[in-house]
């Protein structure tokens, strides 16, 4: 069908449902169609639109689904929602730089479309504008579009590269989501914040690539939407980031940033940064080793949840805030110092650092949260500082092979009775201060200890030169030689010590 020249508009539904319609001219009068012209008209192949037209209305050639191919001419500068949303047969499109939009669901369910060319002047492309479009091969967003709303290419199941242009500061909710093909996404540098499961569901990414590893630490994440959980390995341009060290411009790193990247072996935070954003690191399973300065006040919940390659951790005195499971199955992890500056072991935090042998709690702890050191099943010394007051549900539970705890505060702490459920703490022994022995022996669930002692400062100790045959002391503190074995041996940590 060729439609006059005498017309200049194509009005609403003028055409709709038209389904023997197998082709069609629009001549160059024409300077609007309007929404919904051609809907159904689902024998259309081939469109030909006249190089006059400026706006193509809302569902204009909608569920067409025999449509092959359409010229969209350089004078467009409006395309309605869902203008060829169903359009099944469509294969490319083109659009022309005077379009500032793709609006919304515009090429939902085009499952042929194998390619897109974006002109120059868009800025934006709706929510759900190539929803499903499962031929869609790769896409490249120039940068001259500023945001990517929600669904934009959800269920783009044959999608395999995307690159996110430079301009673009917000991409949307679930936008690349059950994209299960896509192996690759570049990231450019102006984007502020990723939508709550932006990429969801991309189980075949390998690769993250970013030009600004500054601007990364910053981007606000959702919740499942840092394409990193999939892919695990980040990129500055082409090479992988294995060594990170973090600039010296960043105060926080940003929730979520890191996380998944099992590709990092190392870590270095500069003196700049006070903050660790939660799950920042989790679950970077490849990382070695941690650079941390006192300059951090507060590691976020499960910020280096599962680094499972982790085998020894500094956190520096400073550190007033270690949130929930900040560094719980770290399964390598086998030792700790926690900082005197830290009041309270929050619920979760080290559970399941299954290598972690000895831990000494310090005095300025006054609380110790629900299942803090659970699953700890290689711990055999544990060392409770004087101001603990409180230990919550389970707090040590399942660390089968605990020996030795020694608990320095005289006021028996509130504690739980199932705090060493699992723990085997009958057959382990409680040192606690001498005036206190009493007080331990009738509370629960420290009367279940096998032993209950003196607990006796290390200070006030020193090593004696044992013989190898008797396994008895042959020196004096002075260094003269023994007759008989010496009074006040105690067995401190493994070694046999004599008391001052």
């Amino acid at each position: 069908m060729v439609i006059p020249n005498s017309v200049t508009t194509v009005r609403k539904y003028a055409f709709s449902s038209c389904k023997g319609l197998t082709s069609l001219t629009i001549p160059g009068s024409v300077t609007t169609i309007e929404s919904s012209s051609f809907s159904g008209c689902s024998g259309l192949a081939t469109v030909n639109i006249g190089n006059n037209v400026t706006s193509i209305g809302s569902t204009a050639f909608y569920n067409c689904s025999g449509l092959t191919s359409v010229s969209i001419p350089i004078s467009v500068t409006s395309i309605g929602g869902a203008a060829f949303q169903g359009c099944k047969s469509l294969n490319s499109v083109n659009i022309p730089d005077g379009v500032t939009i793709i609006e919304g669901a515009t090429f939902q369910d085009c499952s042929s479309l194998t390619s897109i060319t974006i002109g120059n002047g868009l800025l934006a492309i709706g929510k759900s504008a190539f929803q499903g479009c499962s031929s869609l091969l790769s896409v490249t967003i120039p940068n001259n579009v500023t945001t990517i709303e929600n669904n934009a290419f959800q269920n783009c199941y044959g999608l395999v590269s995307a690159s996110i242009g430079s301009g673009v500061k917000s991409v949307g909710e679930s936008s690349f989501a059950g994209c299960s093909e896509l192996a690759s996404v570049t990231i450019g540098n102006s984007v502020k914040n990723i939508g709550r499961g932006a990429f969801s569901g991309c189980y075949g990414l390998t690769s993250v690539h970013i030009s600004d590893i500054e601007a990364w630490c910053k981007i606000s994440l959702g919740a499942n939407a840092n394409p990193l959980t999939y892919a695990h390995h980040l990129y500055l341009g082409d090479e992988e980031i294995k060594d990170l060290v973090i600039p010296n411009s960043i105060t926080s790193i940003g929730e979520d940033a890191f996380i998944g990247c099992s590709g990092l072996t190392s870590l270095t935070i500069p003196g700049s940064v006070t903050k660790i954003g939660r799950s920042a690191f989790e679950d970077c399973s490849g990382l070695l080793s941690i650079s941390l300065t006192g300059s951090v006040t507060n590691i976020g919940r499960k910020a280096f949840q599962g680094c499972n390659s982790l085998t020894s951790l500094n956190i520096p005195n400073g550190v007033t805030l270690i949130e929930n499971y900040a560094f719980s199955d770290c399964s390598a992890l086998t030792s700790l110092i926690i900082p005197g500056s830290i009041t309270s072991i929050e619920a979760y935090t080290f559970q399941n650092c299954t290598s972690l042998v000895s831990v000494t709690i310090p005095n300025n702890v006054n609380f110790i949260g629900e299942n803090a050191f659970s699953g700890c099943s290689s711990l055999t010394n544990l060392t409770i500082g004087s101001g603990v007051s409180s230990i919550v549900s389970k707090a040590f539970a399942s660390c089968k092979e605990l020996t030795d705890v020694y608990c320095l505060t005289e006021n028996v702490p509130s504690t739980y009775n199932n705090v060493f459920q699992d723990s085997y703490i009958e057959y382990a022994t409680l040192h606690v201060p001498p005036t206190s022995i009493d007080a331990y022996k009738a509370a629960e669930p420290w009367r279940h200890f096998k032993n209950i002692v003196e607990y006796i400062d290390p200070s006030g100790i020193q090593d004696v030169t044992l013989d190898k045959n008797t396994n008895t002391p042959v020196y004096d503190l002075n260094g003269r030689r023994m007759t008989a074995p010496a009074k006040g041996i105690n067995l401190i940590g493994g070694k046999k010590v004599l008391v001052r």
